[in-house]
């Protein structure tokens, strides 16, 4: 299993060095490839990890999960330190490139690239704010209830609503992926 992660999380990283990645000459080139690949690496450890964490949860709530509940009762909380650095790193390096890609306040509001790139960030806030109301709203009544009970259904249900929220942020990128970026329409900040 070890060999699995070990081996997918290098081909996420592999993906840094394709496509808007390699706009650029020199040093530049250099810090967004590595932007990327890092970039790349905390989207694929919080929402690959959200398919993991889904399956814990509905094995939990199942007739039989009865040793599961403790299994998620613990999980859970870990999993949502990696987020926080998941989602910070995603935030931080998402900056990076949008400066690289995108050039300018106005880049992002009159071209098509900017825009799509919007709806983007709005999904990867709505995201953030799934993970926030999991974290400190949801995962205190979980921690109380002796069953896997309403508040258990409640995380299911939100940790899925954030898998499609993931979703739609990847198929927004492979859009983007395949179109040219603002930086050649404006430029300058």
């Amino acid at each position: 299993m070890p060999a699995i992660l070990i081996l997918s999380l290098l081909l996420l990283v592999s993906l840094g060095s394709v496509g808007h990645a390699l706009e650029g000459e020199g040093p530049t080139k250099l810090v967004h490839q590595i932007n990327q690949m890092v970039h790349l690496l905390a989207a694929g450890l919080w929402l690959g990890g959200l398919v993991p964490l889904a399956w814990l949860l509905v094995r939990a709530r199942s007739p039989s999960g009865a040793a599961w509940i403790s299994v998620a009762r613990d999980v859970v909380p870990r999993f949502s330190q990696m987020g926080y650095v998941a989602v910070a790193l995603l935030a931080a390096t998402g900056v990076i490139n949008t400066l690289l890609l995108v050039g300018s306040i106005e880049g992002l509001a009159d071209t098509p690239y900017g825009r799509l790139l919007s709806l983007k960030i709005l999904l990867f806030v709505a995201m953030v704010a799934a993970a926030l109301f999991n974290r400190f709203r949801v995962l205190p009544r979980v921690r109380r209830e002796a069953q896997a009970g309403a508040s258990f259904a409640a995380l299911t249900r939100s940790v899925f609503f954030e898998q499609a929220l993931g979703l739609a942020v990847l198929a927004v990128v492979s859009v983007l992926g395949t179109w040219p970026p603002a930086i050649h329409h404006h430029s300058g900040w």
